[in-house]
């Protein structure tokens, strides 16, 4: 009955310490995982931040390209006129240029 009563008490110490060791595991993923996400956040607001000086650039460079645009005569061309219809966004800015390079192309060949 004594060994029985010592072998019970070995086995609630070992959960006792087994719990202990996992509750130490789960704290340390915790901090783990919050370090990863602070890490994250920082760099979202940094993206954040270079996304919305980009779009502080291409705000400023698109009066320049519709005047160039303009300027060249590319957007007396049949499939310009389109372009030139929707003005200059941040989805066709490089249609734009495109359109501009090509008439400066045939421009200096004439």
């Amino acid at each position: 009955m004594e060994v029985d009563a010592k072998k019970l008490n070995a086995g609630v110490d070992r959960v006792y310490q087994e719990e202990a060791t996992t509750k130490e595991q789960r704290t340390g993923l915790f901090k783990t995982l919050e370090a990863e996400i602070h890490a994250i956040t920082v760099r979202a607001s940094a993206y954040d931040r270079r996304h919305d000086a980009a779009l502080r650039c291409l705000d400023v460079l698109k009066p320049g390209v519709q005047s160039l645009f303009q300027k060249v005569g590319a957007s007396d061309e049949t499939a310009a006129e389109s372009l030139a219809a929707t003005g200059v966004t941040e989805g066709n800015v490089l249609q734009f240029l495109g359109s501009i390079e090509e008439r400066v192309s045939e421009i200096t060949q004439l």
